[in-house]
């Protein structure tokens, strides 16, 4: 990797929390990609206290403490505000790049200037355990194609890039929007901004194991989302009433529209048909609890959600 701060236009953000090994596994991953290309790394490190990190005095490499960070979100908006670059790259501290993955990226953007968002390609890092292979199926199955470049019309939060001005642009609403990128796609989509999703930049997901932790996540990802979505469009009871009822029929829609994006990939549909179950086990807790969401609207799961990403193992 090169590097040059007035050259690059492209900033790879890590957020790490107490998974040092896993973290540097990542930040390894960066530091080796493909020779010709610029770009930086910014650290937002949100361990409470500062431990060694392996890489972080690396010249090209800058490094951020913040220990009283109250969410995922609100280190996602630290890297943000901290980068100087035109493109920001998010990954997370449990996802490995392939060598040419930030080149990818650039490339990407280049593509066209209304493209807001980069969405990468995905694969399972860690497909040990049934549980882990169908999670990454839940999680990124509709972007899995190895060889689809292209327009897509939504992308997965975290391990996303983005148009540093567009993100920019939400002002004091980017944390909210940050929490669940969902709802951040919908809005600059609205706008005329597009979402680019390429082959070329490749990460590996490393994903949950087990069940219970696998639920737990999906659930409180599920939840957050209705919180969210109402605390941003500021619906009424009537209104989350009608999409609390819609719950009830969601697991088999979601399941439906992930079958139907994956049927042009045989060896990806086969292995939806053989998880379904477990993949309708996912959709309808996720029903479940973002119903929960739409009825109790006050509960604040930031930390829960930031535990989640960067203080629980996985592959264990």
């Amino acid at each position: 990797m090169q590097h040059s701060s007035l050259a690059s236009s492209l900033t790879a953000i890590l957020i790490v929390g107490g998974l040092r090994q896993r973290s540097e596994r990542c930040l390894h991953a960066l530091l080796a990609q493909s020779s010709g290309v610029q770009f930086d790394i910014l650290i937002i490190d949100i361990a409470p206290q500062t431990t060694p990190f392996a890489g972080r005095d690396q010249p090209h490499v800058r490094y951020v403490h913040y220990p009283d960070c109250p969410s995922y979100a609100t280190a996602k908006v630290e890297g943000i505000r901290n980068a100087a670059t035109e493109f920001v790259a998010f990954i997370e501290d449990h996802a490995i790049p392939d060598p040419n993955w930030a080149k990818g990226v650039l490339n990407a953007f280049r593509q066209a200037p209304d493209i807001a968002s980069v969405v990468y390609t995905y694969k399972n890092l860690n497909p040990r355990t049934v549980i882990s292979r169908a999670f990454m199926l839940f999680s990124y199955g509709t972007w899995m194609n190895p060889t689809f470049s292209g327009y897509v019309a939504s992308g997965p939060s975290n391990n996303i890039a983005y148009r540093r001005a567009v993100l920019l642009e939400s002002g004091d609403a980017l944390t909210t929007y940050l929490d669940m990128e969902y709802l951040f796609h919908q809005r600059f989509q609205a706008q005329g901004w597009k979402m680019y999703k390429t082959a070329e930049a490749i990460i590996a997901h490393e994903n949950w194991v087990r069940l219970l932790p696998g639920l737990r996540d999906v659930g409180v990802h599920s939840q957050f989302l209705a919180i969210r979505r109402v605390a941003l469009n500021h619906w009424s009871l009537a209104k989350r009433a009608l999409f609390i009822g819609g719950m009830t029929v969601f697991p088999l829609v979601q399941c439906w529209r992930l079958g139907k994006s994956l049927r042009s990939r045989p060896g990806l549909f086969r292995t939806f048909l053989s998880n379904l179950p477990i993949l309708f086990i996912f959709s309808a807790y996720g029903a479940f609890k973002e119903a929960i969401g739409y009825l109790n609207v006050s509960r604040d799961l930031r930390a829960i959600v930031t535990a989640n990403e960067l203080f629980i193992p996985r592959d264990v």
